[in-house]
Protein backbone atom coordinates (compact mmCIF):
# COMPACT_ATOMS: atom_id res chain seq x y z
CA UNK A 1 0.00 0.00 0.00
CA UNK A 2 1.15 3.66 -0.60
CA UNK A 3 0.25 6.16 1.31
CA UNK A 4 0.92 10.27 0.68
CA UNK A 5 2.77 12.33 3.44
CA UNK A 6 0.75 13.80 6.58
CA UNK A 7 0.24 17.40 6.00
CA UNK A 8 1.81 17.93 9.53
CA UNK A 9 4.91 16.80 8.19
CA UNK A 10 5.41 17.95 4.34
CA UNK A 11 8.60 20.21 4.88
CA UNK A 12 9.81 16.63 7.07
CA UNK A 13 8.61 14.43 3.51
CA UNK A 14 10.75 16.78 1.49
CA UNK A 15 13.62 16.57 3.99
CA UNK A 16 13.72 13.74 5.92
CA UNK A 17 11.31 11.05 4.64
CA UNK A 18 10.71 9.44 1.23
CA UNK A 19 8.44 10.12 -0.79
CA UNK A 20 6.55 8.09 -2.76
CA UNK A 21 8.73 8.70 -6.30
CA UNK A 22 12.49 9.72 -6.85
CA UNK A 23 17.79 8.44 -8.67
CA UNK A 24 20.61 9.04 -7.18
CA UNK A 25 21.70 12.35 -5.93
CA UNK A 26 21.96 14.23 -9.37
CA UNK A 27 23.49 16.97 -10.07
CA UNK A 28 26.66 17.57 -12.96
CA UNK A 29 29.46 17.92 -10.53
CA UNK A 30 31.88 20.46 -11.54
CA UNK A 31 35.50 20.69 -10.44
CA UNK A 32 36.48 19.74 -7.12
CA UNK A 33 33.30 17.79 -6.75
CA UNK A 34 33.12 14.33 -8.33
CA UNK A 35 31.20 11.03 -8.51
CA UNK A 36 32.79 7.60 -7.81
CA UNK A 37 30.91 4.15 -7.14
CA UNK A 38 32.71 2.56 -4.16
CA UNK A 39 35.60 0.93 -5.33
CA UNK A 40 37.35 1.31 -1.86
CA UNK A 41 38.09 -1.54 0.36
CA UNK A 42 34.64 -3.00 1.86
CA UNK A 43 34.07 -2.44 5.25
CA UNK A 44 35.98 -4.26 7.57
CA UNK A 45 33.39 -6.42 10.26
CA UNK A 46 33.43 -4.13 13.65
CA UNK A 47 34.73 -1.33 11.74
CA UNK A 48 33.04 2.12 13.17
CA UNK A 49 31.27 4.50 12.34
CA UNK A 50 28.44 2.98 9.85
CA UNK A 51 25.38 4.76 8.77
CA UNK A 52 21.58 2.99 9.33
CA UNK A 53 19.35 2.70 6.06
CA UNK A 54 15.85 1.23 6.53
CA UNK A 55 13.97 -0.24 4.45
CA UNK A 56 10.35 -0.81 4.19
CA UNK A 57 9.54 0.60 7.38
CA UNK A 58 5.71 1.31 7.29
CA UNK A 59 3.77 1.41 4.19
CA UNK A 60 6.01 -0.20 1.79
CA UNK A 61 6.87 -3.75 1.02
CA UNK A 62 5.60 -6.81 2.75
CA UNK A 63 5.43 -7.50 6.90
CA UNK A 64 8.97 -7.50 6.78
CA UNK A 65 11.46 -4.38 6.79
CA UNK A 66 15.38 -4.24 6.47
CA UNK A 67 17.95 -1.97 8.49
CA UNK A 68 21.47 -2.34 6.74
CA UNK A 69 24.43 -0.68 8.33
CA UNK A 70 26.25 1.16 6.07
CA UNK A 71 30.60 2.63 5.38
CA UNK A 72 31.33 5.83 4.35
CA UNK A 73 32.55 3.95 1.33
CA UNK A 74 29.23 3.15 0.66
CA UNK A 75 29.11 -0.52 0.98
CA UNK A 76 27.23 -2.67 3.22
CA UNK A 77 28.68 -3.86 6.45
CA UNK A 78 25.75 -5.92 7.74
CA UNK A 79 21.96 -6.62 7.24
CA UNK A 80 19.37 -7.59 9.31
CA UNK A 81 15.26 -8.16 8.78
CA UNK A 82 12.30 -8.01 11.83
CA UNK A 83 8.67 -8.22 11.56
CA UNK A 84 7.19 -4.64 11.05
CA UNK A 85 5.05 -3.52 14.16
CA UNK A 86 1.45 -4.70 14.44
CA UNK A 87 -1.42 -1.57 14.16
CA UNK A 88 -2.38 -0.75 17.63
CA UNK A 89 -6.23 0.44 16.99
CA UNK A 90 -5.32 0.56 13.43
CA UNK A 91 -2.79 2.76 13.62
CA UNK A 92 0.64 2.93 11.51
CA UNK A 93 2.97 3.83 13.84
CA UNK A 94 5.35 6.69 12.70
CA UNK A 95 8.00 6.50 15.70
CA UNK A 96 11.24 5.05 15.36
CA UNK A 97 11.74 0.75 15.73
CA UNK A 98 15.56 1.32 15.93
CA UNK A 99 17.97 2.72 18.53
CA UNK A 100 21.83 2.98 18.21
CA UNK A 101 24.04 2.43 21.11
CA UNK A 102 28.13 3.25 20.59
CA UNK A 103 28.70 -0.29 19.51
CA UNK A 104 25.45 -2.07 17.89
CA UNK A 105 22.12 -1.27 16.36
CA UNK A 106 19.38 -2.42 18.31
CA UNK A 107 16.07 -3.19 15.93
CA UNK A 108 12.29 -4.25 17.07
CA UNK A 109 11.27 -7.66 15.38
CA UNK A 110 7.62 -7.45 15.73
CA UNK A 111 5.97 -5.12 18.82
CA UNK A 112 8.11 -6.71 21.91
CA UNK A 113 11.33 -8.58 20.41
CA UNK A 114 14.21 -6.20 20.67
CA UNK A 115 17.10 -7.34 18.80
CA UNK A 116 20.64 -6.14 17.96
CA UNK A 117 22.94 -6.01 15.37
CA UNK A 118 26.57 -5.50 14.71
CA UNK A 119 28.76 -4.55 12.02
CA UNK A 120 30.33 -7.59 11.75
CA UNK A 121 27.25 -9.00 10.66
CA UNK A 122 26.31 -10.77 14.37
CA UNK A 123 22.79 -10.55 15.93
CA UNK A 124 20.37 -11.73 18.50
CA UNK A 125 18.24 -10.74 20.88
CA UNK A 126 18.38 -8.10 23.50
CA UNK A 127 15.08 -7.65 25.24
CA UNK A 128 11.30 -8.15 25.23
CA UNK A 129 9.25 -5.12 25.96
CA UNK A 130 5.58 -6.24 27.21
CA UNK A 131 2.74 -4.34 25.02
CA UNK A 132 -0.54 -4.67 24.13
CA UNK A 133 -2.59 -4.63 21.25
CA UNK A 134 -3.24 -1.05 21.18
CA UNK A 135 0.18 0.34 21.68
CA UNK A 136 3.92 0.21 20.44
CA UNK A 137 6.78 0.30 21.82
CA UNK A 138 9.87 3.13 21.26
CA UNK A 139 12.59 3.04 22.70
CA UNK A 140 16.54 3.90 23.01
CA UNK A 141 19.44 2.23 24.40
CA UNK A 142 22.28 3.86 26.42
CA UNK A 143 25.74 4.23 24.68
CA UNK A 144 27.45 1.34 26.45
CA UNK A 145 24.39 -1.08 26.45
CA UNK A 146 23.31 -1.25 29.66
CA UNK A 147 20.20 0.46 30.15
CA UNK A 148 17.00 1.20 27.85
CA UNK A 149 14.42 3.91 27.90
CA UNK A 150 10.92 2.54 27.08
CA UNK A 151 7.87 5.13 26.07
CA UNK A 152 4.53 2.93 25.83
CA UNK A 153 2.41 4.81 23.06
CA UNK A 154 -1.32 3.55 24.12
CA UNK A 155 -3.90 4.58 20.94
CA UNK A 156 -6.14 5.67 19.69
CA UNK A 157 -5.54 9.33 19.65
CA UNK A 158 -5.24 11.25 22.12
CA UNK A 159 -2.43 9.05 22.76
CA UNK A 160 -1.44 7.80 26.25
CA UNK A 161 2.19 7.72 26.98
CA UNK A 162 4.10 5.57 29.82
CA UNK A 163 7.86 6.17 29.92
CA UNK A 164 10.16 4.12 31.71
CA UNK A 165 13.81 2.70 32.39
CA UNK A 166 15.00 -0.25 33.38
CA UNK A 167 18.26 -2.13 32.58
CA UNK A 168 19.03 -3.76 28.77
CA UNK A 169 19.98 -7.37 30.33
CA UNK A 170 17.18 -8.47 32.72
CA UNK A 171 14.91 -5.43 33.09
CA UNK A 172 16.14 -4.77 36.77
CA UNK A 173 16.68 -0.98 38.22
CA UNK A 174 12.99 -0.55 36.69
CA UNK A 175 12.28 3.50 37.03
CA UNK A 176 8.89 4.83 36.01
CA UNK A 177 10.00 8.32 34.58
CA UNK A 178 6.77 9.67 32.92
CA UNK A 179 3.06 8.85 32.77
CA UNK A 180 0.49 11.28 30.58
CA UNK A 181 -2.59 11.10 29.02
CA UNK A 182 -2.37 14.23 27.32
CA UNK A 183 1.40 14.56 26.00
CA UNK A 184 2.72 12.78 23.22
CA UNK A 185 6.98 12.21 23.93
CA UNK A 186 9.48 9.07 23.28
CA UNK A 187 13.04 8.29 23.76
CA UNK A 188 15.36 9.36 20.87
CA UNK A 189 18.40 8.91 22.65
CA UNK A 190 20.81 9.32 25.58
CA UNK A 191 23.07 12.86 26.04
CA UNK A 192 25.62 12.67 28.91
CA UNK A 193 23.63 10.04 31.14
CA UNK A 194 20.27 11.88 30.40
CA UNK A 195 17.62 10.93 28.24
CA UNK A 196 17.01 13.56 24.80
CA UNK A 197 12.80 12.60 24.59
CA UNK A 198 10.98 13.78 21.22
CA UNK A 199 7.78 15.65 21.99
CA UNK A 200 5.01 14.95 19.37
CA UNK A 201 1.61 16.03 17.97
CA UNK A 202 -0.77 14.49 20.30
CA UNK A 203 -3.27 14.07 16.97
CA UNK A 204 -4.32 11.61 14.14
CA UNK A 205 -2.10 13.03 11.39
CA UNK A 206 -3.41 12.50 7.94
CA UNK A 207 -1.41 10.12 6.02
CA UNK A 208 1.86 7.75 6.70
CA UNK A 209 5.28 7.56 4.99
CA UNK A 210 8.57 6.21 4.55
CA UNK A 211 10.69 8.15 7.29
CA UNK A 212 10.53 8.29 11.08
CA UNK A 213 8.97 11.07 13.06
CA UNK A 214 11.18 12.83 15.00
CA UNK A 215 10.60 16.12 17.76
CA UNK A 216 7.42 17.60 15.59
CA UNK A 217 7.17 20.02 18.59
CA UNK A 218 10.99 19.45 19.52
CA UNK A 219 12.69 17.90 22.59
CA UNK A 220 13.32 17.68 25.92
CA UNK A 221 16.33 16.77 27.96
CA UNK A 222 15.61 15.34 31.27
CA UNK A 223 17.54 13.52 34.06
CA UNK A 224 17.28 9.44 33.47
CA UNK A 225 16.79 8.46 36.86
CA UNK A 226 13.66 11.14 37.87
CA UNK A 227 12.49 12.13 34.89
CA UNK A 228 12.78 16.02 35.86
CA UNK A 229 13.39 18.51 32.77
CA UNK A 230 17.08 19.99 32.12
CA UNK A 231 16.60 22.03 29.06
CA UNK A 232 13.96 22.32 26.40
CA UNK A 233 15.24 22.20 22.42
CA UNK A 234 13.95 23.72 19.46
CA UNK A 235 11.03 24.73 21.43
CA UNK A 236 8.30 26.28 18.63
CA UNK A 237 10.51 24.39 16.06
CA UNK A 238 10.28 20.93 15.00
CA UNK A 239 13.44 18.74 14.14
CA UNK A 240 13.58 16.33 11.02
CA UNK A 241 16.27 15.09 11.14
CA UNK A 242 18.34 12.08 13.24
CA UNK A 243 19.62 14.26 16.46
CA UNK A 244 23.26 13.83 17.27
CA UNK A 245 26.00 14.71 19.51
CA UNK A 246 25.94 18.42 19.03
CA UNK A 247 22.33 19.06 19.16
CA UNK A 248 20.36 19.38 15.91
CA UNK A 249 18.82 21.93 13.58
CA UNK A 250 15.08 23.08 14.12
CA UNK A 251 13.16 24.12 11.15
CA UNK A 252 9.66 25.65 11.13
CA UNK A 253 6.85 24.47 8.70
CA UNK A 254 5.53 28.20 8.81
CA UNK A 255 8.27 30.67 8.55
CA UNK A 256 11.90 30.58 7.18
CA UNK A 257 13.31 31.32 10.01
CA UNK A 258 15.79 28.61 11.75
CA UNK A 259 18.10 27.54 14.57
CA UNK A 260 20.68 25.08 15.61
CA UNK A 261 20.31 23.99 19.18
CA UNK A 262 22.63 21.90 21.28
CA UNK A 263 20.89 19.53 24.39
CA UNK A 264 21.49 22.33 26.95
CA UNK A 265 18.93 24.54 24.54
CA UNK A 266 21.69 27.24 23.98
CA UNK A 267 20.66 28.10 19.81
CA UNK A 268 21.57 30.35 17.47
CA UNK A 269 20.28 31.06 14.33
CA UNK A 270 21.12 29.81 11.01
CA UNK A 271 20.92 30.75 7.30
CA UNK A 272 17.55 29.91 5.54
CA UNK A 273 17.86 27.17 2.97
CA UNK A 274 15.97 26.09 0.40
CA UNK A 275 13.07 23.78 1.23
CA UNK A 276 15.52 21.30 3.28
CA UNK A 277 14.09 22.53 6.72
CA UNK A 278 17.68 24.01 7.72
CA UNK A 279 19.25 20.90 7.18
CA UNK A 280 21.12 18.46 9.49
CA UNK A 281 23.90 19.76 11.77
CA UNK A 282 27.62 17.43 11.54
CA UNK A 283 28.23 15.38 14.99
CA UNK A 284 30.99 17.98 15.96
CA UNK A 285 28.80 20.78 15.13
CA UNK A 286 31.16 22.63 12.88
CA UNK A 287 29.21 21.72 9.81
CA UNK A 288 25.43 22.08 8.51
CA UNK A 289 24.24 20.48 5.50
CA UNK A 290 21.49 22.49 4.10
CA UNK A 291 20.13 23.06 0.22
CA UNK A 292 20.63 26.04 -1.47
CA UNK A 293 19.72 28.08 -4.71
CA UNK A 294 17.64 26.62 -7.61
CA UNK A 295 17.30 24.24 -8.63
CA UNK A 296 18.37 23.61 -5.44
CA UNK A 297 22.38 21.91 -4.42
CA UNK A 298 23.98 20.22 -1.14
CA UNK A 299 25.84 23.19 0.27
CA UNK A 300 27.95 23.35 3.49
CA UNK A 301 27.30 26.18 5.63
CA UNK A 302 29.95 26.53 8.43
CA UNK A 303 29.54 28.30 11.83
CA UNK A 304 30.39 31.70 11.14
CA UNK A 305 27.80 31.21 8.00
CA UNK A 306 29.92 31.35 5.44
CA UNK A 307 28.94 28.68 3.24
CA UNK A 308 30.92 26.08 0.58
CA UNK A 309 28.61 24.92 -2.69
CA UNK A 310 28.68 21.63 -4.47
CA UNK A 311 27.58 20.36 -7.06
CA UNK A 312 25.21 17.80 -6.38
CA UNK A 313 21.20 17.95 -6.23
CA UNK A 314 19.16 16.22 -3.61
CA UNK A 315 18.61 16.47 0.24
CA UNK A 316 21.05 16.12 3.24
CA UNK A 317 19.84 13.52 5.76
CA UNK A 318 22.36 13.31 8.88
CA UNK A 319 25.74 12.44 8.96
CA UNK A 320 27.46 9.39 9.53
CA UNK A 321 30.71 10.96 11.15
CA UNK A 322 31.80 14.66 11.26
CA UNK A 323 33.24 14.09 7.51
CA UNK A 324 30.14 12.34 5.64
CA UNK A 325 26.97 13.54 5.43
CA UNK A 326 24.33 11.19 3.23
CA UNK A 327 21.96 12.74 0.21
CA UNK A 328 18.93 11.48 -0.70
CA UNK A 329 18.15 12.24 -3.77
CA UNK A 330 15.10 14.45 -5.18
CA UNK A 331 13.81 11.84 -8.31
CA UNK A 332 14.33 8.43 -6.48
CA UNK A 333 13.70 8.95 -3.03
CA UNK A 334 15.24 5.30 -1.77
CA UNK A 335 18.52 5.77 -3.45
CA UNK A 336 21.34 7.74 -1.04
CA UNK A 337 24.84 9.32 -1.27
CA UNK A 338 27.09 9.45 0.87
CA UNK A 339 29.16 13.37 0.52
CA UNK A 340 32.98 13.64 1.58
CA UNK A 341 32.33 17.25 2.77
CA UNK A 342 36.36 17.31 2.64
CA UNK A 343 37.17 16.12 -0.82
CA UNK A 344 33.47 16.84 -2.28
CA UNK A 345 33.74 13.38 -3.59
CA UNK A 346 30.05 11.59 -3.16
CA UNK A 347 29.33 8.08 -3.87
CA UNK A 348 26.64 5.88 -3.65
CA UNK A 349 25.18 3.83 -0.61
CA UNK A 350 24.62 0.19 -1.58
CA UNK A 351 21.62 -0.17 0.50
CA UNK A 352 18.29 1.73 -0.67
CA UNK A 353 16.06 3.07 1.91
CA UNK A 354 15.84 6.08 4.42
CA UNK A 355 19.24 7.10 6.73
CA UNK A 356 18.22 6.77 10.39
CA UNK A 357 21.19 7.47 12.16
CA UNK A 358 24.80 5.93 12.86
CA UNK A 359 26.71 3.81 15.09
CA UNK A 360 28.03 5.07 17.75
CA UNK A 361 25.17 6.02 18.23
CA UNK A 362 25.18 7.87 21.57
CA UNK A 363 24.00 11.45 21.72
Amino acid sequence: MRLTAPLLALVLLSCGGEAVSGSHPTGSPASPARTTSPTASPVLPGVLPVGIVVKDFLVEGGPTYTVSLVGVDGRVAATATGAKRNRPAGTLVQMPNLSASDSRLYYLDGDSKVMFLRPDGTTGAATNIPVDSNSAAVFAVSPDDTRIAVAIITYPYPVKTRIYVENLAGGGNHIELFSSGTVMEWPVGWHQEHLVIAVGINAQPQNAYEGFAYGYNGYHVADATTGTRISTVCNGYTAFNPPVPAGTVCGSNTSTSYEVSDWSGTARPIPADAGCAGGAISPDGVLIANCQGSPRTVALVARDGSITPTSYGGIPQGWIDPHHVVIRSETVVSSLGILDTRSLVLTQAHAQGFFAGAVPGGL
